[in-house]
């Protein structure tokens, strides 16, 4: 058994060797001989300066791009504004490149160092998410009148070459990509939708105060219990970091989802913290809408008494109840808590195949300037969860298309920053 002293020395000498090695191959050592042996003088850099001089570079840089995405506005308006609506519009009227599905009669496209895929500079390509079907008159007519985007786009990319992608998101679910690529969905399932990318949630909407408001009476289980878990994690994906978040939970008594004390910003971490809340709620006990209603009015009371200083988003306010339906109104609450003035929006959905009788909670929306939806299947929820924005986007519309998003930046699909 070797001493401890000469497991020191080991030590030392593997040290000493490692050091040299890393300073060879380096050649740090070689480095600072040539600066010593050289003409080279070292000048002091006011801080000043350098700040102005990135200043306008930035200024510079990102000036163009914003000058893209104003040319890709202007365009747009334009296009929807001039656009005749056409109701016997068919797929076969309508001519685009398939991100998901390649076709003969597609441009070729090449492989691009730049991009790192192959591309093609002459025109868009399309991305319609899984469960909205692309014969749909709206996708149609959008399709149509958004394909003169496809010049500016180029425009755009004459104008400056250093931009990367260029796309448009609608609202109705497709998104355009310039320039025109196809979409590797060999080894997994192209769950992507341009309505849930943090860049469109936070420009299409304005900053949101949350409550979702779970109804896991015991009628709630099985099936209907899962579809609410799904499609509250649903809403909570359509909320940016502009947002602010609260879970609870009703039957006879009312209860918050999760440890958090009040409202909290709709970031990842928090959500993530939610999701995991949210799978181990149960059913049980009766409903009482009249209960979950005015507490959850309460804990909008308690937010903003304790949050003067306006750290919520302090914009739009709203209740999203999920049930399997029921006939209460909880009118005594509304009256009470929220008018006249309807300053917080009450949004229902009735989830699940159920015979219990809805009618109850399409009056609670209606009433509360809200929006009502039934959710019947796994299917049905993403699509159903989204429809709650347009109610609530304020964004001028065109012909029978709302509230479109444009934006010039970098790959949608990895990143949200412009480049």
């Amino acid at each position: 058994m070797p001493t401890l002293e000469r497991v020191k020395n080991w030590g030392d000498k593997l040290s000493d060797m490692l050091s040299k090695i890393g300073w060879d191959a380096t050649g740090v050592n070689t480095g600072y001989k040539n600066v010593e042996q050289s003409n080279i003088k070292l000048r002091e850099l006011k801080g000043d300066i350098l700040v102005k001089q990135i200043a306008v570079n930035l200024n510079k840089m990102l000036g163009g791009k914003m000058r893209s995405v104003q040319r890709l506005v202007v365009a747009a308006e334009e296009a929807a504004a001039n656009y005749s609506w056409n109701a016997k519009l068919q797929s076969k009227d309508v001519s685009y490149m398939n991100a998901k599905e390649r076709s003969d009669v597609d441009p070729e496209v090449r492989y691009n160092i730049k991009f790192k895929q192959a591309i093609n500079y002459t025109v868009s390509s399309v991305h319609i998410p899984v469960e909205i079907y692309k014969g749909d008159i709206e996708i149609l007519n959008g399709l149509q009148w958004t394909s003169a985007l496809d010049d500016i786009f180029y425009k755009n990319w004459q104008a400056d070459e250093n931009i990367l992608w260029q796309y448009f998101g609608s609202q109705t679910g497709f998104m355009r990509t310039f320039p025109a690529s196809y979409w590797d969905t060999a080894d997994s399932v192209d769950l992507y939708d341009v309505r849930r990318r943090p860049w469109y949630t936070q420009g299409s909407s304005s900053p949101k105060d949350m409550l979702i408001l779970i109804d896991t009476s015991g009628s709630v289980h099985g099936q209907a219990l899962q579809l609410i878990k799904v499609a509250v994690k649903s809403l909570m994906d359509t909320l940016g970091e502009n947002d602010f978040i609260r879970i609870a939970h009703f039957s006879k008594e009312f209860h918050i989802v999760g440890c958090f004390k009040t409202f909290v910003q709709a970031n990842y971490r928090n959500k993530k913290k939610l999701y995991k809340d949210v799978d181990a709620l149960e059913a049980k006990g009766m409903a009482d809408y009249v209960v979950g209603f005015e507490n959850a009015f309460q804990e909008f009371s308690k937010f903003n008494e304790s949050d003067p200083r306006g750290k919520g988003a302090d914009c739009n306010k709203m209740i999203m109840l999920l049930t399997d339906g029921g006939s209460e109104t909880a009118k005594p609450v509304f009256e009470k808590y929220n008018w006249p003035n309807k300053t917080v929006r009450v949004f229902t959905y009735a989830v699940g195949q159920t015979s219990n009788p809805t009618g109850g909670i399409r009056w609670m929306a209606c009433a509360n300037r809200g929006y009502f939806s039934q959710i019947p299947a796994m299917g049905a929820i993403r699509a159903k969860v989204q429809a709650y924005t347009k109610a609530i986007t304020d964004v001028k519309e065109y012909i029978q298309m709302q509230d479109h998003l444009w934006h010039a930046g970098n790959d949608p699909r990895v990143k949200t920053t412009l480049h």
